[in-house]
């Protein structure tokens, strides 16, 4: 399956979990510091799909482009350890023997008002729009043992330590299941 199509059958199915999922957590499209988002679907008996996103400024400390050696280092560093090192991020059982397959993440602009920011006047608004970057990883996981009933740790947090909240979407064979937790959190699939 191209990378396109299973971005896309993600898309559509994990926009299908808010239509379901409680409508008390706290992902709604806005743009949260120190709060991610995580939606998995299952595909299979041993694949699925992970869609991670959130503001830039909880995986690396700053959401505009970087304006310095140290910035660019940490922004750097982030992205690598989203690309690079996901499987310490999303740990399987070990009898599962799971390998990303395809994966993508990028730096991306949110729509212009897809944030939250309590008490902010129209003016302290206007000072940073535009500086709302978010992180956005996509990626495709295959495993060669059964995932139904098995746990996933999700430690996200142990890695990037501005995250403070993780909510999951799981949409899984039988179910859609919503999840928020802080720190390391464990999911049956």
């Amino acid at each position: 399956m191209s990378y396109h199509l299973r971005t896309g059958l993600a898309f559509f199915l994990t926009a299908g979990l808010f239509a379901v999922c409680d409508t008390h957590h706290h992902y709604e499209g806005a743009h949260q510091h120190g709060v991610v988002t995580v939606f998995i679907a299952v595909d299979g008996p041993s694949d699925l799909t992970v869609d991670l996103r959130g503001p830039a400024e909880s995986f690396y400390g700053f959401e505009h482009e970087p304006t310095n050696p140290e910035e660019q280092a940490a922004q750097d560093a982030a992205l690598s350890k989203l690309r690079d090192q996901f499987t310490d991020l999303f740990i399987f059982p070990a009898d599962s023997h799971c390998q990303v397959s395809q994966h993508e993440v990028v730096v991306e602009m949110p729509a212009a008002d897809d944030h939250d920011h309590e008490n902010e006047t129209s003016a302290e608004h206007a000072e940073h729009s535009g500086e709302h970057r978010e992180v956005h990883g996509i990626y495709a996981v295959q495993c060669q043992g059964v995932l139904e009933g098995k746990t996933l740790a999700i430690a996200l947090t142990e890695h990037f330590t501005r995250i403070e909240t993780v909510n999951v979407q799981l949409l899984g064979s039988r179910e859609q299941r919503g999840f928020d937790f802080e720190g390391r959190g464990e999911i049956e699939l």
